[in-house]
């Protein structure tokens, strides 16, 4: 995913970059290792975060930074603060129906330029219908 948000779309090098619902910071690290300018990742699991933390210590990256937070809580104060969000939202569909969804919202507002996501191809047409309301 990484690869392609950078080669294809250019969202990556150069850009200030996020990701919601980081966890242990795959998505950040990896993005962050082709050129990112600052990438900065969200979660509310403080155990996820030490060791994203452990992770990005061991690549030795300089450019990515974490904030322990509830990501839904974020829009209004971090509105259009990102060139790109990345991300691979949770979902909850058992107990915690729309998750995904309201990750999807809170990227759309925190993002300048462009929101990649991951999603069940099932979904596709739903989450395309939401977000150009």
């Amino acid at each position: 995913m990484s690869y392609t948000i950078h080669n294809i779309y250019d969202d990556v090098e150069n850009k200030v970059d996020a990701d919601l619902g980081c966890g242990c910071g795959v998505l950040s690290i990896r993005t962050a290792m082709l050129a990112a300018g600052f990438y900065v990742g969200f979660d509310t699991d403080e155990d996820a975060l030490k060791i994203f933390n452990r992770n990005v210590e061991e690549f030795e990256l300089t450019n990515v930074n974490m904030v322990h937070c509830d990501m839904c809580s974020l829009s209004n104060r971090m509105s259009k603060s990102f060139d790109t969000v990345i991300m691979n939202p949770p979902f909850w569909t058992k107990n915690n129906k729309g998750t995904d969804m309201a990750f999807l919202k809170t990227a759309l507002e925190m993002a300048r330029t462009a929101v990649h996501s991951l999603h069940k191809s099932s979904t596709r047409e739903h989450i395309q219908k939401k977000a150009a309301e």
